[in-house]
């Protein structure tokens, strides 16, 4: 009889195998996962390595002004004699670095925000929801260039920029999973148990409620990334002679015709790392779809 139930379903193990396996296990099953890691993992250790470049950022030391790749300077130089290699890396740091403090600031904020009006309901849960309505209506854009209005220019100022119009939306996505775990059989035990609904939030329905928020961090990694990058091309990230990606796209504007790779090695990395963060959260997506489909 074993025997038989093998027969009729020899695919039945590879399915279980595939159900038990984690959410990094099966993201790295979808091609788009593993490239998109990869992408993220290649550029992360650039940047973190960028102070091991043979030239410095600021050094002007290159024999000649718009210099064209070479093994000198395999990005060219600028026109102020400048290795871009060195540049778009410190760029690529700088915007990395603002883009993932400013999206787990508001991340953890808008999450926090949203479990509180999810698990207070009523009169709590309309007044912070009520909030967050207004909190969106203002256009993210216009939103960061009004903070940075009144704060200044600067890549710190970007990133509470970012962080400030990161909190609405996964203040909304966070109580959106609150309201469905709330209801389940394991809160309301735990309730009927006397826990404190802090302990409640935190030990039985953030562990379930997170996983779609994590998902969201990736496209907010990209958006952030976009954000940034646009605010420096306009001028209001970080100050000459800092190098920031978008800075280096817009200073680049003056040399298309006689110097391609001034804005083609800085755009290219840029689009790298906005296709690396898409194709991550589309599999991150994909595998929450297939493990939620698996239970």
């Amino acid at each position: 009889m074993t025997a038989m139930r093998m027969a009729a379903w020899p695919g039945q193990g590879h399915e279980r195998a595939g159900r038990r396996r984690s959410l990094p296990g099966r993201v790295l099953a979808d091609p788009r996962g593993r490239i998109g890691a990869a992408g993220v993992v290649v550029i992360v250790v650039v940047a973190l390595l960028a102070p091991l470049a043979p030239h410095g950022p600021f050094a002007q030391d290159a024999s000649g002004r718009l210099l064209a790749p070479s093994w000198e300077h395999p990005f060219g130089t600028d026109e102020l004699r400048r290795d871009l290699l060195a540049r778009t890396a410190y760029g690529l740091r700088l915007s990395l670095a603002v883009s993932i403090a400013a999206v787990l600031a508001g991340a953890t904020a808008g999450t926090a925000f949203g479990f509180v009006a999810g698990y207070a309901g009523r009169r709590v849960d309309a007044a912070l929801m009520r909030l967050i309505d207004a909190w969106m209506a203002f256009p993210a854009l216009l939103t960061a260039l009004a903070i940075l209005t009144i704060l200044g220019p600067g890549m710190r100022n970007v990133g509470i920029a970012l962080a400030v119009f990161n909190v609405p939306v996964f203040a909304r996505m966070a109580r959106a999973q609150m309201l469905v775990e709330r209801r389940r059989e394991y809160v309301l035990a735990a309730g009927a148990l006397g826990a404190h609904p802090a302990r409640v939030i935190a030990r039985h329905i953030a562990p379930n409620a997170l996983p779609p928020l994590v998902t969201h961090l990736a496209l907010a990694m990209t958006g952030a990334i976009m954000v940034a990058a646009a605010l420096s091309f306009l001028g209001l990230g970080e100050r000459a002679p800092e190098p920031s990606l978008g800075s280096l796209i817009s200073a680049s504007r003056t040399h298309l015709r006689d110097a391609w790779w001034y804005a083609a090695f800085p755009g290219g990395v840029l689009t790298a790392l906005l296709l690396s963060f898409t194709l991550l959260a589309d599999a991150t997506n994909d595998a929450l779809g297939a493990g939620a489909g698996g239970r």
